[in-house]
């Protein structure tokens, strides 16, 4: 699952997205009206002993995180606009502290300095797609530890979100 950072994907390597698993596939390349199809198979690195099931793991959990890493970003998106928006309105002072509060905990750094979701969720998903075997248990941990962070953030925007169609 390839996500879009903010500002765009390094045009030289493309959008950010997991690696193949070894197996056959078909290249399309298209320019305008024309069109060309080749078949390609895909080697694992003859350097590593990893089994099918090991990159089924590791394609399942970078799709995982990536979906995550892309919702994330879909939020701290709607995010800024709904803070721009409730900023307008009077008396929605607190409701614009609770919405940075959460755009802290999800965007690049904390206001304690620590960084926030993003780069963390950005760093383990590097881990993940950087390997040619199963995920390792230190990622697993870590994801653990992440995933109910997001989920918890996400829930406090969606909370805010709520709160702030209803004070229309």
């Amino acid at each position: 699952m390839p996500f879009e950072l903010p500002g765009g994907n390094d045009p030289t390597w493309g959008p950010f997205g997991p690696f193949v698993k070894p197996g056959s596939y078909t290249v399309k390349i298209t320019a305008g009206a024309w069109s060309a199809t080749q078949p390609l198979t895909m080697l694992a690195d003859p350097r590593i002993d990893a089994a099918a099931a090991d990159f089924d793991e590791q394609l399942a959990l970078a799709r995982d995180v990536g979906a995550r890493i892309d919702g994330l970003l879909k939020a701290l998106a709607r995010l800024d606009a709904l803070r721009e928006e409730v900023r307008e309105r009077p008396g929605t002072e607190a409701l614009v502290a609770d919405l940075d509060t959460v755009e802290a905990e999800l965007s690049w750094l904390r206001r304690d300095g620590d960084p926030g979701l993003t780069p963390e969720l950005t760093s383990l998903y590097d881990a993940i797609i950087a390997g040619s075997l199963a995920p390792s248990p230190g990622i697993r941990e870590r994801m653990r530890d992440l995933l109910p962070r997001l989920d918890a953030a996400l829930a406090r925007f969606e909370a805010l979100a709520k709160t702030a169609r209803l004070g229309q």
